[in-house]
C-alpha cells in the first residue's frame, strides 16, 4: 500500500510532461504519437497502481487506513499535514475514475487524431483525472 501516493502522481506528472512538450516540440504529427502515448499510458499506469493497492488492501484485512504524505507547516503544537485515506469506498472510487479514465484515453486516442488541440486535449484530461 505504499504505492497509494503513485496513482494522483502519476496523471500530475503525465500533465506537466505534455504541458512541457506541447511547448517544445515543433513536429505535430510526433507531438500526436507522444501524447497519446503519455496521456494514456500514465493513466494506464494509475490505474494499475490502483489495483495492486486494492489486492494489497484486501489481503491485508480490508481496514481503513491512513497514509502520512508529509507535514504542511509546523507553528506551535499545530502540525496540519498531508495524508491520504484509504478505505472500501475510495478504494472503489480511485478504480472507477482510473480504469474508465482509461478506457476513455484509449478512446480519445483515435476520436481526437485530426483535432488541432490533440496535445493540449490529453494535458488536461491527465489533470482532470489528477483532480
Amino acid at each position: 500500500m505504499d504505492l497509494l501516493w503513485l496513482v494522483p502522481t502519476l496523471p500530475l506528472a503525465g500533465f506537466f510532461i505534455l504541458f512541457v512538450a506541447g511547448l517544445f516540440v515543433s513536429d505535430k504529427r510526433q507531438l500526436k504519437w507522444f501524447s497519446g502515448l503519455v496521456g494514456a499510458g500514465s493513466i494506464g499506469l494509475a490505474a494499475a497502481v490502483a489495483l495492486l493497492v486494492g489486492m494489497d488492501y484486501y489481503a491485508a484485512g480490508a481496514e481503513p487506513t491512513p497514509y502520512f504524505l508529509w507535514t504542511w507547516m509546523e507553528v506551535g503544537g499545530f502540525a496540519p499535514s498531508i495524508r491520504l485515506y484509504l478505505d472500501g469506498l475510495s478504494l472503489v472510487m480511485t478504480g472507477v475514475i482510473t480504469g474508465v479514465g482509461f478506457l476513455i484515453h484509449l478512446y480519445a486516442t483515435g476520436y481526437m487524431w485530426d483535432e488541432e488541440g490533440y496535445s493540449r486535449f490529453f494535458a488536461y484530461m491527465n489533470l482532470f483525472v489528477f483532480a
